[in-house]
């Protein structure tokens, strides 16, 4: 299950900043200016510990995306996310960094960030 959102600074903090997060799909949609990002387990962060609510694939879908800046170098199979910081600019817009394990980084601002639960049989979207 999905926490409720309040807040997309409180929602990431509260999913550990996504740590150990394994990215399964990103996907672009240039005319919408959005950036999904499809993630094995919302809670990998809390993983073998006693507050694991258990595995939640979901769906993150960044909105009216502006200033993305993507370096990642993609040596190996998988992308792990290894911190994810959202904060709030003076212009109401939020910017995202976004880390990965063992190196590269996405940057950007957007207006909002939404996030489902996806299905057992393949992402769905937002």
């Amino acid at each position: 299950m999905i926490p409720a959102m309040n807040s997309p600074e409180s929602f990431i903090e509260s999913v550990g900043g996504l740590h150990d997060a394994i990215l399964d799909r990103l996907t672009w949609i240039p005319g919408q200016r959005r950036l999904e990002l499809a993630i094995q387990d919302l809670y990998s962060n809390f993983e073998d510990l006693p507050d694991d609510p258990g595995r939640c694939p979901a769906v993150l879908a960044l909105v009216d995306v502006t200033n993305l800046r993507c370096d990642v170098e993609l040596t190996v199979k998988g992308l792990m996310m290894y911190d994810v910081t959202v904060a709030r600019s003076e212009r109401g817009l939020l910017n995202m960094n976004i880390a990965f394990s063992p190196s590269g980084r996405i940057s950007l601002e957007c207006r909002d960030i939404e996030c489902v639960e996806a299905r057992a049989s393949g992402a769905s979207t937002p």
